[in-house]
């Protein structure tokens, strides 16, 4: 009965724990999803505007390639230091 009651609490303790770890993470996937989707925002307007490719991958701190991929809709990978947590 005591082991029982204890293996219980266990499983809700677990559970919880479990579901705030999951939470964590997918609001850090979210973040992530987003400065993506910003970033590649932000290509595309610069480009639109004029803005050199050059000047967009410097600000962007990314390899001009990566620029002209996104332009022409090709499938890149985003740098990771643009999609890590960024201090508020």
């Amino acid at each position: 009965m005591l082991a029982e009651y204890i293996k219980d609490i266990g499983r809700k303790e677990g559970k919880k724990e479990g579901e705030k770890e999951g939470r964590k993470e997918g609001e850090k996937e979210g973040r992530k999803e987003g400065r993506k989707e910003a970033s590649y925002f932000f290509v595309k307007k610069a480009a639109e505007k004029g803005i050199p490719k050059e000047t967009i991958a410097e600000i962007l701190n990314i390899d001009k390639q990566i620029i002209i991929k996104i332009i022409n809709n090709e499938i890149v990978d985003v740098p990771l230091h643009l999609l890590d947590d960024m201090p508020s």
